[in-house]
């Protein structure tokens, strides 16, 4: 019997094949030497049939979990082909054009695909201290760069105990694929208006921001930059009320922003009665965000709150993002990402150092960057429009853990503790003199309760001995962000 095709799939030329296209999920095949046109009314040869049924293409009614399944071995067959086609190209790139990788290229031969990767050496912060200079491609002019404002030069915050200086790429393409779809939100506008809220050393070319025109802190007519003060929790009125008027003023569809002074400063200007835009959605960055200050912004803002992972030695590039069915998908389109055996003893199954490849990069392209972030995988077949990019779940800094007897606590997992306890609107743990301390800022609702929180952390970690201080403001790091795990001094 002849079959037809579903009428969710849709029938492209491409070249001299075929191209079947699943608008359910986006997943594609292309098939040489059939008719140049199908209709969904046309009956498929048998063996085109044959073909195209396991992946589903012509069941009508099929359930979209179990249309994925069907899909799944196929698609990261595809994927995983993807990869490593880019990465080999990647790595030739670097041993031809790159002095720094040039130089090392010996370590890389035969290493360009995912199955070789992990013999090539780690590139360190230290290396890139050393030979950033060397990692510039010298085929980007980075004199013209910097002077039609297509390149930046950046500095990371500090956070792990020093600044390091990079190229960085002003790009247009930081939204994934099909945003509306991974976030679940009304369509954006083409020319996207962002505010983005964060400390004011996150790099070089914002510092002092916070005293500009707003004139000066908007960029391209689409970025408006709202720096926060040195100390947020002891900004004066002034700074919120600045912050109220730049965004009433500016309108933006999206906020970037650091979660512990995007909710600090929410909640003062609701506290002074100032009244705040609408936005589509909130995209949180530049430090792990906790679950106090997510459901604080979801609550305030009312709107999606979700994950952007980056660091500035990434030089414009992302490395994941958050979508609507709560995973972080590596973003594919900039990074390739590995997780790879600690050097830190004492973790959780599966966590690792994080080790990025930014493959996208056109300036300066970093190969298994150990970025000082803790992951683990996670193997799940997300229905988001992003489903063949990994998932991971993001634990937080390497530096930002707790050692509890011969166990390491990730930030993640003190994060599970602290949005169990009622009563808290913002919190920071860290060790002290041989044990455990918590400030906490109590949310004015009241009902927090110091024991509670020391019984959650004995259930969860078997620490034993909590000082908790109730306080009114949490102490910034160098880098003026605001972890909840405070590395040790």
């Amino acid at each position: 019997m002849r079959r037809t095709l579903c009428r969710s799939v849709v029938c492209e030329q491409a070249g001299e094949s075929v191209r079947l296209l699943d608008t359910r999920t986006q997943f594609h095949v292309e098939i040489a030497g059939i008719d140049e046109v199908l209709q969904q009314t046309a009956l498929l040869p048998e063996v085109v049939a044959n073909f195209v049924e396991p992946l589903g293409f012509l069941d009508e009614d099929i359930p979209l979990g179990s249309l994925r399944a069907k899909q799944r071995p196929w698609r990261k067959q595809l994927a995983d082909l993807h990869r490593n086609a880019v990465l080999s190209a990647f790595v030739q790139r670097l041993r031809e054009s790159v002095p720094y990788y040039r130089e090392n290229s010996r370590e890389l031969e035969a290493k360009s695909g995912f199955v070789g990767l992990p013999q090539a050496p780690r590139l360190s912060k230290a290396d890139l201290r050393e030979h950033w200079a060397d990692m510039l491609d010298p085929q980007v002019s980075i004199a013209g760069g910097l002077t039609d404002g297509s390149l930046e030069i950046a500095q990371t915050s500090g956070s792990s105990g020093e600044r390091l200086q990079v190229i960085a790429q002003l790009r247009s393409d930081h939204l994934p694929p099909y945003p509306e779809q991974v976030w679940g939100i009304a369509p954006l506008p083409d020319a996207v208006r962002a505010a983005v809220i964060t400390s004011p050393n996150c790099v070089v070319r914002y510092c002092g921001l916070a005293s500009a025109a707003r004139e000066d802190r908007l960029i391209e007519r689409t970025t408006l930059h709202i720096a926060g003060n040195h100390d947020i929790f002891h900004a004066d009125d002034s700074l919120v009320r600045q912050f109220a008027e730049d965004l009433e003023s500016f309108r933006p569809d999206i906020l970037v922003a650091n979660p512990v002074y995007l909710n600090w400063l929410t909640a003062r200007a609701r506290g002074l009665g100032l009244h705040l835009p609408s936005v589509s959605l909130v995209l949180v960055t530049y430090q792990y965000t906790p679950t106090l200050q997510r459901r604080a912004i979801e609550a305030a803002w009312k709107a999606p709150v979700y994950d952007i992972y980056s660091a500035t030695e990434c030089g414009g590039l992302e490395v994941a993002v958050g979508c609507r069915c709560g995973h972080w998908h590596v973003f594919e389109d900039h990074s390739f990402v590995e997780i790879e055996a600690c050097k830190t003893a004492g973790l959780p199954p599966g966590v690792g150092d994080v080790l990025i490849t930014t493959h996208a990069s056109e300036v300066m392209p970093l190969l298994r960057y150990e970025i000082g972030d803790l992951a683990a995988w996670s193997e799940v077949d997300c229905e988001c429009p992003l489903s063949d990019w990994r998932t991971l779940i993001f634990h937080g800094r390497s530096q930002e853990t707790l050692l509890a007897g011969r166990r390491r606590v990730t930030t993640r997992q003190v994060d599970s503790a602290v949005a169990e306890v009622a009563g808290i609107a913002f919190a920071q743990v860290y060790a002290q003199d041989g044990g455990f301390c918590a400030d906490v800022i109590p949310s004015e609702s009241g009902g927090f309760k110091a024991s509670e929180l020391r019984e959650a952390f004995f259930d969860k970690f078997d620490i034993r001995s909590l000082n908790v201080r109730e306080v009114r403001a949490l102490r910034p790091l160098p880098s003026l962000k605001y972890p909840l795990v405070r590395p040790a001094a």
